[in-house]
């Protein structure tokens, strides 16, 4: 099994529960890493991170959504 690093757009696009990206993390056992695009930079969080909340739950537990980009930004 390979090592699996998954990227996704905002902490809000893959849960906005920690619960749930814990139990994600622990099914899949080749996910090592999570990378979160968060505006103009990235954010990594170890899967060891994850499964022991090194202070990581904070950035999952949002109620809203991913955030929207302003049209100025999608028509340059």
């Amino acid at each position: 099994m390979k090592p699996v690093r998954l990227a996704v757009i905002d902490q809000a696009g893959l849960s906005t529960d920690f619960e749930d990206i814990y139990q994600f993390i622990r099914k899949y056992k080749q996910i090592m890493e999570l990378v979160v695009d968060v505006t103009y930079t990235f954010d990594t969080i170890l899967r060891v991170d994850v499964l022991s909340d090194n202070k990581v739950s904070n950035k999952f537990n949002c109620s809203i959504g991913p955030e929207k980009q302003s049209r100025a930004v999608l028509e340059n």
